[in-house]
């Protein structure tokens, strides 16, 4: 089912007057803000337009919302539309949508509306600083919908199910929320769709293979975890956030920075992919520079129930002995999502559990910033502890990798941090222990 985010404008006010110049809709009430709106008054202005639909013969001609929907009906054939109507916060935009809504379910479209959280207060483009409120607030409630899309999803499939099952149908509304909406839909990767108002034209406005900068999101991220964490911290790069507008002229984080905050916690955990891999072999030619002796991504073979098992080890030293000492490299982000650092904790207890030689075991965890230390030390005390408890034969310890030439200040000196990155050499005095 294809979820159909559709924001409401007021057009079908205009359809109404256009259609017969008899037809007058009282626009000093239904310019009032939301807060204003009297059921009375409400019951009188949709009759007037509930009768006029009846007698329309071409239901394009109602509003742009209702043949922006009949158009993507026509395309999806084989799909059903679950529509969400948004609108601003005037009576208008209230009342078109719940007009749009009663006659949407007459075409057998399942659609949704609730003024309660479907009118998105302060979004209105009569006073600027409440539309700024109002833009938050707009992102804040797309951010609830998509949330609840995707709540029986597994973490690993929630993003190819936004991908593949949602869509913004911005022609409707307020033209300035549009730069909104595209930004969310290339945060989310979902497609944008539209019709021309004079033509029965659609089109679909592709999602662009783009993504956050891995260096750019994990200091920017680490900022505002810290600040979550404690409301008495200073911003290390405020003039980065302020750029991106996820934090506003108070240093409050604003509805764009606290998605931004989820898109990362959430979906990109912070490059332990192919930034991850780039890291083993900086910290592989660390290690040829230390002259060390070591196996790198060691293929471990076990039993487990009669079946032959592998488990990958990133580092090994002394595998000619008994007593190995093994390494393993993780990204910062595996340890502040709470799912990931559950997943990471598992991985450890499985590779201690089933590798007899291991006599002493050091995770390295990578990051650009050392502005997340001392939380971190906190945070992997408690792993630790628990790992410590489990395995007494066994030397525990956790490092911070700091890769400082990858910093913001250092960033900003290079137009491509990768090849910043592929010149970097890790030192000795980069790693600092943890625990």
């Amino acid at each position: 089912m294809l979820k159909v985010i559709t924001t409401v404008g007021t057009s079908i006010f205009d359809k109404y007057e256009e259609a017969d110049s008899a037809h007058k809709v009282n626009r000093n009430y239904i310019n009032k803000p939301f807060s204003g709106s009297d059921e009375k008054r409400n019951k009188r202005e949709k009759e007037k337009i509930k009768k006029w639909i009846n007698y329309v013969d071409d239901k394009y001609k109602i509003s742009a919302e209702i043949k922006s929907l009949l158009k993507l009906k026509e395309e999806k054939k084989d799909e059903e539309l679950d529509v969400y109507l948004l609108a601003t916060d005037t009576v208008a935009s209230s009342l078109a949508a719940e007009i749009v809504k009663e006659f949407l379910e007459k075409e057998n479209f399942r659609v949704h509306f609730d003024p309660r959280y479907d009118v998105i207060r302060d979004l209105q483009v009569e006073d600027f600083d409440r539309f700024e409120k109002g833009k938050n607030n707009l992102i804040n409630r797309i951010s609830e919908l998509i949330d609840e899309f995707v709540k029986d999803e597994r973490s690993n499939k929630k993003r190819k199910f936004i991908r593949e099952n949602v869509v913004f149908n911005i022609t409707g509304g307020y033209k300035g929320i549009i730069p909104i909406l595209t930004i969310l839909a290339q945060l989310y990767e979902v497609r944008l769709f539209y019709v021309f108002e004079e033509s029965s034209d659609a089109i679909a406005i592709p999602r662009i293979p783009i993504n956050f900068d891995p260096f750019l999101l994990e200091s920017l991220y680490v900022d505002i975890y810290l600040k979550k964490e404690n409301p008495e911290y200073k911003f290390r790069n405020k003039d980065k956030l302020k750029e991106f507008e996820f934090i506003d002229r108070r240093n409050n984080i604003t509805a764009l920075g606290e998605l931004f905050y989820k898109m990362a916690y959430t979906y990109n955990p912070l490059s332990p992919n192919v930034l991850g891999y780039f890291i083993e072999y900086k910290i592989l030619e660390y290690l040829y520079s230390e002259e060390k002796k070591f196996k790198h991504s060691y293929s471990y073979k076990y039993k487990y129930k009669d079946e032959d098992k592998i488990l990958e080890l990133d580092f090994i030293f002394n595998w000619k002995t008994n007593e190995w000492e093994v390494w393993e490299v993780k990204s910062l982000g595996m340890f502040l999502n709470s799912e990931n650092r559950n997943k990471v904790t598992e991985q450890f207890k499985k590779q201690l559990s089933n590798v007899n030689e291991i006599k002493k075991y050091r995770v390295i965890i990578y990051s650009i910033t050392d502005a997340i230390i001392k939380k971190l030390k906190i945070i992997v005390q408690e792993i630790a502890d628990k790992l410590k408890n489990e395995f007494t034969g066994v030397e525990i310890g956790f490092d911070f990798l700091w890769l400082k030439g990858m910093r913001l200040k250092e960033q900003d000196k290079n137009e491509n941090p990768y090849q910043a990155l592929f010149k970097y050499s890790i030192k000795k005095e980069h790693f600092k222990s943890l625990v």
